[in-house]
């Protein structure tokens, strides 16, 4: 994620081409500074806390300031918005919520309170593309029709009240509280990978590749005591909040 609202001067409009029929060709105020999240997906967010514009790139390659992506969406309403797009259109994450939805940032720990649902992805994959609202997009190619077992996209689920918190470390207890009273919406498919919650993370390119601020971002707030912490949680903590009817798979 990177802000962008107190950049002097100002980034300029950079278009980036998509490599899939499903994305969008996106033009956005991109720093020259600006990498992806590392991972698989290499996902980018920008966001002007001023406008409240937020602009999503997912799978985007490349350099300052050629890049092309797998799909790149400006989030109607930007950050004041509810959170959640249209059904008719495509995301940044395979349940198409915004990227900057359900993330943990390092000013809600420090203020020792998150206000909002989180996002978790699963290895539970999605249920053959089947999605339910809040999700606008399914995305499963390993499951049939029979893969009803697993949870959709969009489905919310909720640390139950009478889990002892108090097992946790301090920050752990904060996203812990956020997980009771506001739960967590499936919103990725986390391939190979226990459930897992999405955090704030931030990069800068030097001489010697990518450098990652995690430390920057998270010193004193979070660490991996945190995280082993968190892993006290089991799947089988939570329950999961009463499905709407399914939205409809994915088109291509």
């Amino acid at each position: 994620v990177y802000y962008i609202e107190t950049i002097e001067p100002y980034p300029e409009m950079i278009h980036v081409d998509t490599r899939y029929s499903w994305g969008n060709s996106l033009s956005a105020p991109i720093p020259e500074w600006a990498v992806p999240d590392p991972s698989f997906d290499a996902q980018l967010c920008i966001v002007d806390r001023v406008t409240g514009e937020e602009w999503d790139f997912n799978e985007i390659r490349g350099k300052y300031p050629s890049f092309t992506s797998g799909s790149g969406t400006k989030v109607p309403e930007g950050v004041n918005g509810e959170g959640v797009l249209q059904p008719d259109m495509v995301g940044s994450r395979e349940s198409g919520f915004p990227l900057m939805a359900g993330l943990i940032r390092p000013e809600e720990l420090k203020a020792g309170v998150i206000e909002h649902a989180l996002v978790f992805g699963n290895d539970g994959r999605n249920g053959w593309e089947n999605f339910v609202s809040p999700a606008s997009t399914g995305c499963d190619y390993e499951f049939g029709p029979d893969g009803d077992h697993v949870l959709p996209m969009g489905a919310r689920l909720q640390l139950r009240p009478d889990f002892d918190i108090s097992i946790l470390t301090p920050s752990a207890r904060v996203v812990a509280n956020a997980l009771i009273k506001y739960g967590m919406y499936l919103g990725e498919e986390n391939d190979g990978k226990s459930m897992g919650l999405y955090m704030q993370t931030a990069g800068d390119e030097n001489h010697d590749g990518v450098v990652e601020y995690w430390d920057e971002l998270w010193y004193g707030l979070w660490d991996d005591d945190d995280k082993e912490s968190l892993g006290a949680i089991k799947a089988s903590d939570f329950r999961v909040i009463e499905l709407p009817p399914i939205a409809g798979e994915r088109q291509e």
